[in-house]
C-alpha cells in the first residue's frame, strides 16, 4: 500500500512543483492534489524536502530500470543511445523547462540531489558502457551530457546537442 500511496504523492508533488515551484508548494497543496490528508504525508516523509528527494530517487530508479531494458534489447547502438538519452534527460527536461518555475526547480534539484545524482551518474555510465563498449567514452559522454544541461537550454537545443553527441559516438 505504501508504494501505491507514494506513487500517488510523487505524481501530485511533481504536478504541484511544476505549477507553483518548490518554494511556493506546500504539503497542503500536495495532499489536496493527491486526495489525502496532510498528516498522511507525514507518515511517509519528514517534510517537503524529504518528499522531493524521495520523488527524485524514485524517478531515477524508474529511469534506470527502463534504460537497463533498452541496453538488453536488440537494436543498433545509435537507436539504443537515442532511447537512453530520451529517458535519462529529455522526458523530464521539457516538463521542467516549460514550467514557469523551471529555473527554481533546476536549481533546487541540483542542490538537494547532489549525492543521489553522483550515484545515479555512476550507474548510468555503467549502462552507457554496456551500449558503447568503451568505458572511457561512456564517461566522457556522461560528463558531456551533464555539461549540455549547465546553461539550462531549451529542450530543442538540448536535444540537438545530444543528437550531435550520438552521431559522434555512432560514427567513431
Amino acid at each position: 500500500m505504501n508504494t501505491e500511496k507514494k506513487k500517488l504523492l510523487f505524481d501530485a508533488a511533481f504536478s504541484c512543483f511544476i505549477s507553483y515551484g518548490f518554494s511556493k508548494t506546500s504539503l497542503d497543496d500536495i495532499a489536496k492534489k493527491a486526495g489525502v490528508s496532510r498528516s498522511s504525508i507525514y507518515l511517509l516523509f519528514k517534510n517537503k524536502k524529504d518528499l522531493f528527494i524521495s520523488m527524485v530517487e524514485n524517478n531515477f530508479e524508474d529511469k534506470l530500470k527502463k534504460i537497463a531494458e533498452i541496453v538488453k534489447a536488440k537494436g543498433s547502438e545509435k537507436d539504443k543511445l537515442k532511447q537512453f538519452f530520451e529517458i535519462w534527460i529529455l522526458e523530464v527536461w521539457s516538463k521542467v523547462y516549460n514550467s514557469p518555475h523551471g529555473a527554481e526547480l533546476f536549481e533546487i534539484g541540483k542542490e538537494i540531489t547532489k549525492e543521489i545524482s553522483a550515484k545515479v551518474q555512476r550507474r548510468l555510465s555503467k549502462l552507457l558502457t554496456d551500449v558503447i563498449k568503451k568505458p572511457e567514452l561512456a564517461e566522457i559522454a556522461t560528463l558531456a551530457v551533464i555539461g549540455f544541461k549547465s546553461d539550462q537550454p531549451s529542450p530543442a537545443v538540448l536535444k540537438a546537442r545530444i543528437d550531435l553527441l550520438i552521431e559522434l559516438i555512432a560514427n567513431r
